[in-house]
């Protein structure tokens, strides 16, 4: 396995045990947060995650095929 898969299952790991205790969960890479362009984006959907129910949320999601 690679670094990026490696960190990925740790991650899935750590989420799920969170999940498992009752926390909702959001996930903003920085890469969402370097390109201007998204910020606002990025804000939004956040702010629509806290005002729904959703448990997770990721933003935005990565590319593992790299």
């Amino acid at each position: 396995m690679n670094k990026m898969q490696d960190n990925s299952e740790r991650d899935q790991k750590n989420i799920l045990a969170l999940r498992a205790l009752g926390w909702r969960v959001a996930v903003i890479w920085g890469c969402a947060l370097a390109r201007s362009e998204s910020l606002s984006e990025t804000i939004s959907e956040l702010v629509r995650w806290i005002r729904d129910e959703d448990e997770y949320l990721e933003i935005p999601k990565p590319d593992l095929t790299q």
